[in-house]
C-alpha cells in the first residue's frame, strides 16, 4: 500500500489539507529541489494519525533524494511518535493557565469574585436567551451589547485577563453591528456566547473547586439562622440597663460585626451602583450627572444586591444615553448642563419601595404609541398611562438615534423579568407633559422588593424576637 493509504488517509487532516500535501509530493518528484522548497509549507511538521486503536501524534520531517540530474527522485518522510510528549506539554499549558486564573482570583478577593460570578451568570444567561430567539433586531443587539459591556467592565476591574479578552471579542461583534451595520449570522453570535460561557465556567470552576469559594446565601461561616439569632440576642442585651457602658459597647460592636457578615445596607450598595453613572456619562461625552439619594438604612442580602446591580445597569444607561440630553441641548432648554438623577428608598408594608427618575427629555409618548399600535399591544383609544407600559415590551425602544449603549426602553423587559423572578416588581409612574405638543411626559420608576428575613426593625426589637431553645426545637 502507498503512503497515502497507510498514513495520509488515516490522519485528521481535512480533505483540502490532504489534497495539497499529496499534490505537493507528486508534483515534486522529477522536479528541481527549489520547487519542493517553495511548497514545503504544505507538508505539516506534525500530524495526528489513527492506528486503528488509538490516535497518536507523529512528528514528521520531509527530506529529498536527488538523481544525477539534481532532480528529486524520492521524498523520504521520518515519523516519530510524540504522543506522550504532546500530552505532557498540553497538560503543562493547562496547569499554567489554571495557575494564572488562580493568581487573578486570589488578587481579586473572595467576596468580589463570588459576587461577580453571580452577576455575570445572569448577564450571560440573558444573552443566551436573546440569541436563542434568533431575533437580531436593533434593540436586542443593544441589550446584548450592554450586557457584555457591563460584564467586561466587571471582569476588567477584577483583572480577570483571559475572560476579559474573550468578552471583549464578543462585545466587539455587537458593536460592529450597531456602529458599522455589519451583518453577522446568528450562528456566529451563538458560537461567540458559547465561548464566553466556557471561559466564564473555567474561572468559576477554579474559584469553587480550587479555591473553595462557593456562593451560598444561607451560610456565611456558620449557619445564618444562628447568626441572626445572635444578632437579636446581642441587641436585647445591649438594652439591658444593668450593663456597664464598656460591656454595652462590646456587645454593640459584636452585633454590628455579625450583621455585616449576613447583610449589607442599601445605601452602601446604591453608592457603589450609582457611581457607575460617572463612567457612563464620560463614555457618552456628557457631563457627569448630579445624583441625589434619599435612602433609608435598609438591610439587604447578597442576592438582592446582585439583582439591584443588574437592574440598575439598564436604568442608568437608559437615563444617561437617551434620557438626559447633551449639555448644549440642556442649556438651550434652560436647564443646567449636568443632568440630575434621583433615587429614593423606604420601607413600607414589608417591602423596599424605591423610586428612580431623571430630569431628562422625558418619555416619548407619541413614538411609544406608534410602536405599540404597530405591534398590536395598544388600541387606538389607549391612555398615556397605558401607552407608557409599552416600554416593558421586548424589542421596543424610543431611541431616535443609534447608540452603542442603549435606547430609552432597551432592557426594561429584562429588568421587569429579573424583579418578578425574585417576587419584586417595577412600575412606570407617569407625570405631566413637558412640552406643548404633549409628546413627552415626565416619568419615573417604582421598584419593590421583599424585605429580607431580618429587617432593621427586627434588630431593634425586644426579647420576644429572640428565639428560645424550645421555639427553635419546635421549628426544626
Amino acid at each position: 500500500k502507498s503512503f497515502k493509504d497507510l498514513i495520509l488517509d488515516r490522519t485528521t487532516l481535512d480533505a483540502d489539507e490532504k489534497d495539497q500535501l499529496w499534490q505537493t509530493l507528486n508534483a515534486s518528484i522529477g522536479d528541481a529541489e527549489l520547487a519542493f522548497m517553495l511548497n514545503e509549507t504544505k507538508l505539516p511538521p506534525q500530524i495526528c494519525y489513527h492506528d486503528g486503536q488509538r490516535e497518536v501524534v507523529l512528528k514528521t520531517t520531509w527530506n529529498t533524494e536527488l538523481d544525477p540530474n539534481d532532480e528529486i527522485s524520492r521524498i523520504l518522510v521520518t515519523m516519530l511518535d510524540v504522543t506522550a510528549e504532546v500530552a505532557a506539554q498540553s497538560e503543562l499549558e493547562a496547569k499554567n493557565r489554571e495557575f494564572e486564573i488562580v493568581q487573578q482570583l486570589v488578587e481579586a478577593g473572595a467576596k468580589k469574585s463570588i459576587d461577580f460570578f453571580a452577576s455575570a451568570d445572569q448577564l450571560i444567561a440573558e444573552n443566551e436567551r436573546l440569541l436563542g430567539t434568533g431575533d437580531l433586531n436593533e434593540d436586542n443587539v443593544k441589550i446584548l451589547f450592554v450586557n457584555m459591556h457591563t460584564l467586561k467592565g466587571g471582569a476588567r476591574t477584577l483583572q480577570l485577563k483571559n475572560l476579559t479578552a474573550v468578552i471583549h471579542e464578543v462585545e466587539s461583534q455587537y458593536a460592529s453591528i450597531l456602529r458599522d451595520g455589519k451583518e453577522i449570522g446568528i450562528e456566529v453570535l451563538q458560537d461567540d456566547i458559547k465561548r464566553a460561557r466556557e471561559s466564564f465556567l473555567s474561572y468559576q470552576r477554579v474559584n469553587e473547586e480550587v479555591l473553595g469559594r462557593v456562593h451560598d446565601d444561607q451560610h456565611v461561616t456558620v449557619d445564618r439562622e444562628f447568626l441572626e439569632s445572635s444578632c437579636r440576642l446581642l441587641n436585647y442585651l445591649e438594652n439591658d440597663k444593668h450593663l456597664t457602658d464598656d460591656l454595652r459597647d462590646i456587645i454593640h460592636r459584636n452585633r454590628d460585626e455579625l450583621t455585616n457578615l449576613i447583610f449589607m445596607t442599601l445605601p452602601t450598595v446604591m453608592d457603589e451602583i450609582l457611581a457607575q453613572s460617572q463612567k457612563i456619562a464620560k463614555d457618552l461625552e456628557k457631563e457627569p450627572p448630579v445624583v441625589e439619594c434619599d435612602i433609608d438604612e435598609i438591610v439587604i442580602n447578597p442576592h438582592q444586591e446582585m439583582l439591584l446591580k443588574n437592574c440598575f445597569v439598564h436604568l442608568l444607561r437608559n437615563s444617561l444615553d437617551h434620557g438626559i440630553e447633551k449639555p448644549d441641548v440642556r442649556e438651550s432648554k434652560g436647564k443646567k448642563r449636568a443632568g440630575t438623577i434621583k433615587v429614593s428608598a423606604k420601607e413600607a408594608d414589608d417591602q423596599i419601595k424605591m423610586f428612580f427618575e431623571d430630569d431628562g427629555a422625558g418619555l416619548a409618548i407619541s413614538r411609544l404609541r406608534d410602536k405599540g399600535l404597530k405591534s398590536g399591544f395598544l388600541k387606538d383609544d389607549a391612555t398615556p398611562e397605558q401607552i407608557a407600559q409599552v416600554i416593558f415590551q421586548q424589542g421596543l425602544s424610543t431611541a431616535q438615534q443609534l447608540s452603542e449603549v442603549s435606547g430609552r426602553g432597551v432592557g426594561m423587559d429584562a429588568v421587569r423579568r429579573f424583579l418578578v423572578e425574585e417576587k419584586g416588581s417595577i412600575e412606570i409612574v407617569l407625570g405631566e407633559p413637558i412640552d406643548d405638543q404633549r409628546d413627552f411626559y415626565a416619568f419615573g420608576f417604582t421598584i419593590s422588593l421583599p424585605i429580607v428575613q431580618m429587617t432593621s426593625q427586627e434588630l431593634e426589637s425586644g426579647p420576644e424576637a429572640v428565639p428560645t431553645k424550645k421555639a427553635q426545637k419546635a421549628a426544626s
